[in-house]
């Protein structure tokens, strides 16, 4: 809990300050009795998720706390009457521990502040523009991860690419605080501001301009990010891979019309649509990276599966004996003998059954495969199969049109069949034939 009194005298009067809560994380309700507690009346805009509290003791002294959609507090903001006013909030902070990061703005309009031993940064804003919250100061975390809303450095990649403000959410102020720290322009030709849609020119020729989409209800917050990229100076399919994978996302399966790959960060329900790819019926092509928040996680592979890892002493083992060491293992439920094929029932609720079956000719009467089976394309498809298979010894080959991993060590073979060739999606182990 930070709560600082400070004042100064303009004019023969005094002003006084006081920074906001430092109780980030906190709800509504929390933070609405501890102000109050404090002397000021609040008032709570659900729709705009905004908590206004004024001050009844300070003249013209209000801060208002911004909420994300669960009703956490994030961050608060308060502005100030007059320049004079602005300097003398700053000289207050600085005494108070605060110094100026001059690295996080490259705009004289945009000062940042910042206390380690508080973990808070203060930033000031001077500028006035059509939409703009000035003269005033945000409040809140240190945070530099890339969801964060007070998020100061643009996470620059090799490639040239960043990554502007992302955070669903976010106001409409942090996000014009962002831009005019780093000198992008408002683009009022090319924004709607009706509709929520805001163009910033970044003055770089490769990456020309950010948009960002707000909410369509209240036209207040943030719900989708543009980086828009020169057409005949992309960046290579490896350095956007590269580029979002460290930053958290992954490459899923999904394409769209046009083959443009969609990566997605499964913890915070983020997508990447990466739109670098030429539309098939032609006209204007303007390749962008596009971030926005949804849930895609019912479309996508499993990120770890239940394999139940078969008996693989193929060609040795009479099917009784086969049979026999499956019991053995702990996620043995049952087994049936189904004519052409013997079948385990499995504890696991991925791969429920192992067929197993015997060889032909010198190997009559001896067990020779064994296949899992998967309930979902999602099971089947998972990265985290070929990785238990490469933790079991087995390594990739490229000898099959099925995805195939062989183990030299006991010459047994695995091949992943995401089609049902087999009978089923399944995972078939085998001697090795290669």
């Amino acid at each position: 809990m930070f709560f600082t009194a400070c004042e100064t005298t303009n004019n023969n009067a005094t002003t006084q300050y006081w920074l906001p809560s430092q109780r980030f994380g906190s709800t509504v309700d929390e933070i609405k009795l501890e102000v109050e507690t404090q002397g000021f009346q609040t008032t709570f805009d659900s729709e705009k998720r905004q908590l206004n509290a004024k001050s009844t003791k300070a003249t013209n002294l209000e801060i208002i706390y911004y909420f994300d959609d669960k009703n956490k507090y994030r961050y608060a903001m308060s502005k100030f009457a007059n320049t004079e006013d602005l300097n003398s909030f700053v000289s207050n902070i600085q005494k108070e521990g605060f110094a100026l990061h001059a690295s996080a703005s490259k705009s004289p309009e945009e000062r940042v502040y910042i206390s380690t031993v508080k973990n808070v940064i203060i930033a000031v804003s001077t500028s006035i523009e059509k939409g703009r919250i000035a003269p005033s100061y945000s409040f809140g975390p240190i945070d530099e991860t890339i969801f964060s809303w007070t998020r100061t450095q643009t996470l620059s990649h090799t490639s040239g690419l960043w990554l502007p403000l992302i955070a669903n959410g976010l106001p409409l102020d942090m996000v014009q605080r962002f831009e005019t720290r780093l000198q992008h322009t408002f683009n009022r030709e090319r924004s709607k501001i009706d509709k929520g849609i805001y163009y910033f020119n970044t003055g770089n020729a490769r990456f020309p301009y950010i948009t960002y989409w707000l909410d369509d209800n209240t036209k207040t917050y943030l719900d989708e990010t543009a980086i828009f990229i020169d057409p005949n100076n992309r960046p290579t399919p490896a350095e956007v891979d590269n580029f979002l994978t460290s930053n958290g996302f992954k490459l899923t399966p999904l394409v769209d019309e046009n083959n443009n790959q969609v990566y997605y960060n499964r913890e915070y329900k983020y997508c990447a649509w990466v739109g670098m790819n030429k539309p098939a019926g032609g006209g204007t092509f303007t390749p962008k990276i596009q971030f926005y928040h949804n849930n895609i996680d019912d479309r996508l592979p499993f990120e770890m599966v239940n394999f139940p890892m078969p008996v693989v002493e193929f060609g040795t083992l009479s099917m009784e004996q086969a049979i026999d060491q499956y019991k053995a293992k702990p996620y043995y439920q049952s087994h049936t003998d189904d004519v052409w094929r013997i079948i385990i029932y499995t504890t696991s609720k991925d791969f429920p059954e192992i067929w197993i079956f015997e060889g032909d000719g010198a190997n009559v009467g001896k067990y020779y495969a064994a296949i899992l089976t998967a309930t979902d394309t999602r099971i089947i498809n998972s990265p985290n199969i070929p990785e238990i298979l490469i933790a079991n010894g087995y390594e990739k080959k490229n000898v099959s049109i099925l995805p195939t991993y062989i183990n030299y060590q006991n010459n047994t073979m695995a091949q992943i069949d995401h089609n049902g060739t087999f009978g089923a999606l399944s995972v078939a182990f085998s001697p090795n034939e290669f």
